[in-house]
């Protein structure tokens, strides 16, 4: 294009005056490959990863159902349902400001009594809690708990400097085996799936 602007103005076949219009026409394709990682990619291979991201949206107030409409099996739950259907909001909200502080949830061998405890409640009323008002037992529930901390840590690079093995004792897993288990059934996917993913 230089060349024929060239040789139609001053009948000479440089190139040298209009060499910046390559180069404009050269900027504006590589700056469109930057941002369009499509091109480069794929579309298929591009939204993978994204579809897969998405899985790990782990908020915690969907475990909760605040009305339960279970009937109460025996007169001691009747007994607790009086007790504590006005405050269940309020244990649900202390149990989830626990469970977002973490600390606690570190210890392997945290218990539903430990919890219990620590909220300043009888370990009756968490049992009623997680019977009636909770989707999932205290058993996945702390798992989930340590899987969502440790997908904040990978997010925050603490790969780079750590193991996976080590990640699993910092989020209160004995060893890697139950880690990955844990993440893969809360997940969906592998831990290594998901750190490749970012």
């Amino acid at each position: 294009m230089t060349l024929f602007l060239e040789d139609n103005r001053h009948g000479f076949v440089a190139g040298e005056r209009f060499q910046w219009l390559g180069a404009i026409v050269w900027i504006l394709t590589f700056f469109k490959v930057l941002i369009s990682p499509e091109i480069l990619y794929g579309y298929a291979i591009f939204n993978t990863p994204i579809k897969e991201s998405a899985t790990f949206n782990l908020p915690l107030d969907t475990d909760w159902i605040v009305e339960s409409n279970k009937d109460q099996k025996n007169l001691q739950d009747s007994k607790l349902k009086e007790k504590m259907d006005p405050n269940i909001a309020r244990y649900i909200s202390e149990i989830e400001k626990i469970a977002l502080e973490f600390e606690v949830f570190k210890d392997s061998k945290f218990s539903m009594n430990d919890l219990a405890i620590k909220l300043n409640i009888p370990n009756s009323h968490l049992n009623y809690l997680y019977k009636y008002h909770s989707k999932i037992s205290f058993s996945d529930y702390k798992k989930k708990i340590r899987i969502r901390r440790s997908i904040l840590l990978i997010e925050s690079n603490y790969l780079k400097t750590n193991t996976i093995e080590s990640l699993a004792k910092e989020v209160g897993f004995a060893s890697y085996n139950p880690f990955f288990t844990s993440f893969k059934s809360i997940t969906g996917i592998s831990p290594q799936k998901y750190i490749v993913s970012l």
